[in-house]
Parts: structure tokens; C-alpha cells; sequence
């Protein structure tokens, strides 16, 4: 049963995962994970209304998957994917 869910869920996230999203805020995650991937520090070296951590997981995926906008996309995806067994 587990695994139908997740499928479906995973299908159903696939299905919006390049629409419905807030812009000001893509914009708040982007600039901070540019400025930590610029080696600046959230926190000390400018004001990041987030976490600390969430912008260096954010500088990470751009990193691997390039400076764009899906790139943050794909990582909270995959943070969706490992949520839903957490859940069940």
C-alpha cells in the first residue's frame, strides 16, 4: 500500500512540479543560495530570511543542477518524495 501511495504522490508532484509556485519567493531562495555560492554566509555576510541551513542545500542544488529556477524545483521534490514514507 505503501508503495501505491508513493507512486501516486510522486506522479501527482511530477504532474505541478513546474507550475504553482510563489514567485517572490523563488527569488528570496535564489538569491541566497547564489550569495552562499559566492561564499558569503547567511546570517553573517547578508540577511536571509530562511535558514541558514536551506540556503546552502539551495547553493548545493544549484551547484549540481545548475543556476535555474527548477533546480530548487527538483530539490524540494525530492525532499516531498522522502517526506511521504516519514508520513505514512
Amino acid at each position: 500500500m505503501l508503495v501505491c501511495v508513493w507512486l501516486a504522490a510522486a506522479a501527482l508532484g511530477y504532474a505541478y512540479l513546474g507550475r504553482g509556485w510563489i514567485a517572490p519567493d523563488v527569488g528570496t531562495l535564489g538569491q541566497a543560495a547564489e550569495r552562499v555560492l559566492a561564499g558569503e554566509l547567511p546570517h553573517r555576510d547578508f540577511v536571509d530570511v530562511y535558514t541558514g541551513g536551506q540556503a546552502m542545500l539551495d547553493a548545493l542544488a544549484f551547484r549540481l543542477l545548475g543556476v535555474q529556477v527548477m533546480s530548487l524545483r527538483w530539490l524540494f521534490f525530492a525532499a516531498y518524495l522522502l517526506w511521504i514514507p516519514t508520513v505514512w
